[in-house]
């Protein structure tokens, strides 16, 4: 409401954190504004973007100053959730995300550990099992001496992506096939620029990607997975 209030968008639908590439094909034909800080897929769809931003809900904030905002503890705490969500629970946080964290956390009298209870979430059974199928499956390859993983999901794939990951790989590769398409996720330790390459392969097999650096995503043609996959690891290579 606020953001609609502020550039006078009521007519608009306004996309947070999406890529235009990834919505429903009902709104793609809607009247779009866009906030993000992902590398822009389309030129064409008028917003604010700050590639510079780890995740966009400083983005918001920073409109909300700009503007001159008066926030409130609901804001400021929802504000905290996206910090800490779309940084991977501040893993690729800069000096200027925890600045901002510690301003909110202060003027409203905000704990950190609560906010951290509050976000908590337990993974249901099939969310698990997705994540131990894709370390069942996986297959470890020594690219440039970096820890290359590959396996594919059924689904949650970007669960089972993360926690490979977190088990000690450089760059974590998961497919999951879905009804006429191929997803893929990628997630990678810092000095890699992922996005970069699913965004060039994406385009070459007849898909879309993008994302951040070290945590991004392509939508391809099914038949098409193993070539992307194979362009994905020369890429690397």
């Amino acid at each position: 409401y606020l953001l609609h209030q502020l550039f006078n968008l009521q007519q608009k639908v306004i996309l947070l954190d999406t890529q235009p590439n990834a919505i429903p094909e009902f709104l793609q034909k809607k009247d779009l504004f866009v906030i993000d800080h992902h590398v822009p897929t389309s030129k064409n769809i008028p917003g604010v973007v700050d590639e510079t931003a780890v995740a966009t809900t400083e983005v918001v904030h920073g409109l909300f100053k700009k503007y001159k905002v008066k926030l409130t503890k609901d804001i400021a705490r929802a504000i905290i959730y996206g910090l800490i969500s779309d940084t991977a629970g501040l893993r690729f946080a800069k000096a200027k995300t925890f600045g901002l964290l510690f301003d909110l956390l202060s003027e409203f009298g905000l704990e950190y550990t609560k906010i951290l209870e509050d976000i908590y979430e337990e993974k249901d059974k099939s969310e698990r099992l997705a994540v131990l199928t894709a370390a069942k499956r996986l297959e470890i390859k020594d690219i440039g001496g970096k820890i290359v993983v590959v396996s594919y999901v059924g689904g949650s794939e970007s669960s089972a992506a993360g926690k490979l990951l977190g088990l000690g790989a450089d760059i974590v590769l998961i497919t999951s096939r879905k009804p006429q398409e191929t997803r893929v996720i990628g997630r990678a330790r810092s000095g890699f620029n992922l996005a970069e390459i699913f965004t060039r392969v994406a385009s070459q097999v007849g898909g879309s990607g993008g994302g951040h650096a070290g945590a991004c995503a392509m939508n391809i043609p099914a038949e098409k997975e193993k070539e992307a996959m194979s362009k994905i690891l020369q890429a690397l290579r």
